[in-house]
């Protein structure tokens, strides 16, 4: 049986955290280990499966004693391959890979200006994968691949309880999010609802003592389905992205997207033929956008044709067996 460590920051809710659970959910024949070392505090993390073995090991003394702790895992485990989530994870995995004997390394990028050192770590690995095809156009190399993000199938249920014309958020309070520009859209008199934690502390705490009436701040949820059901249009002001899951998520709940037109978010729309895109850091141009969203009837189906969670699994055994074999 392939044995396989997830190596990843953390486990609060998060974009790259949910689809890791999809992972070890949906592949029982794999042995997994994940290992984790930051703390979030009293964050949200999401569940792992009860099969699934998890060690965390807080960075908290010498950096040396942290990595030899780490090796000591990994040796005992000692799995096929050990797949990195984010950086800097994937930094971590092309140090720890040689003194733990493991076999296969794969690292993920989602960032599109890369400087010279994450390039090489990339070009360490065995495969570098990234669910954003404006990011595979810069990897180095020809051992990248895109795994496109799993987004669960919408279902009916509980709504969440919020008067007038809503706009919905989803995203970590982070500069690179702007949340702040919704401020504008809050000030002409839609009710803006913010979903998610606070990624960045001082940003959070900049963010609501400079809110206008009319900005409602969520906090991180497990679910946000009752926020999606609820929503009138879902918008997206990011700065920069790859395969944003809050504009699938909203697409697969059947609802208007507004959103900027950055990294993979405009070839979404486009293919989808749905939603609204503006310029980054444009407030006037992303209130008209949000005042006439369009319809949102074709995101289901374009979601479940291109993003479904077994479209993940697959993908994803395919890597690992051809990896191992």
């Amino acid at each position: 049986m392939t044995r396989i460590t997830h190596l990843i920051g953390d486990l609060a809710l998060g974009g790259s955290q949910t689809q890791l659970r999809h992972v070890l959910t949906g592949m029982p024949d794999v042995t997994h280990q994940v290992i984790t070392w930051r703390d979030r505090g009293d964050r949200e993390l999401i569940r792992l499966p009860d099969h699934v073995r998890h060690v965390h090991i807080a960075k908290t003394g010498p950096e040396p004693l942290w990595l030899a702790l780490i090796t000591e895992h990994l040796r005992l485990f000692a799995p096929d391959i050990l797949h990195c989530w984010l950086n800097p994870a994937s930094w971590w995995g092309a140090v720890l890979q040689r003194p733990a004997r493991i076999p296969r390394l794969i690292t993920s990028e989602q960032v599109l200006r890369l400087p010279r050192w994450r390039r090489q770590i990339h070009r360490l690995a065995d495969m570098t994968l990234t669910d954003s095809q404006a990011v595979l156009d810069t990897l180095p190399g020809k051992r990248k691949t895109l795994v496109a993000p799993g987004i669960a199938r919408a279902t009916s249920g509980e709504v969440a309880e919020i008067d007038g014309y809503v706009v919905l958020c989803l995203a970590s309070l982070q500069p690179d999010k702007d949340q702040e520009a919704l401020f504008h859209v809050a000030r002409a008199g839609h009710q803006v609802v913010l979903v998610g934690g606070d990624e960045d502390p001082v940003y959070a705490r900049h963010l609501r003592a400079t809110a206008p009436p009319g900005v409602l701040f969520v906090g991180e949820v497990v679910d946000p389905a009752p926020y999606l059901r609820r929503a009138d249009v879902v918008v997206l002001p990011s700065r920069t992205e790859s395969c944003p899951n809050a504009v699938l998520e909203a697409m697969s709940h059947g609802k208007p997207v507004a959103a900027t037109a950055v990294g993979d978010v405009a070839t979404l729309l486009n293919q989808a033929g749905m939603g609204r895109l503006v310029p980054p850091s444009d407030p006037a141009a992303l209130l008209a956008a949000v005042g006439d969203p369009g319809s949102g009837a074709r995101g289901p189906a374009y979601v479940q044709r291109h993003f479904s969670v077994e479209k993940l699994i697959e993908k994803l055994s395919g890597i690992y067996r051809t990896l191992t074999s």
